[in-house]
């Protein structure tokens, strides 16, 4: 992971290892449960939350910096198996409608590096 990292220049807002334990939250009253361990490795980048009704600025924003990298990012991905996803996460609030598309350069970017892109979208009344 800390190549990752490296070739980024970015470091991760989250990241664990294949055999890392979990932590369990303890819940008064409750029993102790079985520790569990990761299965896999992950190196996450987030953005904090940005209100906006247009999703271009957030995905813009990481994008650029990862797409100089790509090259970097295919090396790493032959080396270490690795699967890339990118997680576009929108909240709506009110019934109100965001526009929702993805950029030209971010879709090639996906292509280059092979990644999946993920929506996932809550709506709160």
């Amino acid at each position: 992971m800390a190549e990752v990292t490296n070739v980024l220049g970015i470091e991760a807002t989250e990241s664990y290892e294949k055999g890392d334990q979990i932590e369990s939250p303890v819940i008064p009253g409750r029993r102790a449960a079985n520790l569990r361990y990761r299965k896999e490795t992950d190196w996450t980048l987030s953005t904090v939350y940005q209100e906006s009704y247009d999703n271009k600025q957030a995905v813009t924003i990481h994008s650029a910096a990862a797409y100089r990298e790509s090259e970097e990012l295919q090396k790493l991905k032959q080396r270490y198996c690795l699967e890339f996803l990118i997680m576009v996460v929108i909240q709506v609030e009110n019934n109100e409608q965001p526009a929702m598309y993805l950029q030209k350069d971010l879709t090639d970017f996906a292509r280059l590096i092979q990644a999946e892109i993920h929506f996932d979208l809550y709506i709160y009344s």
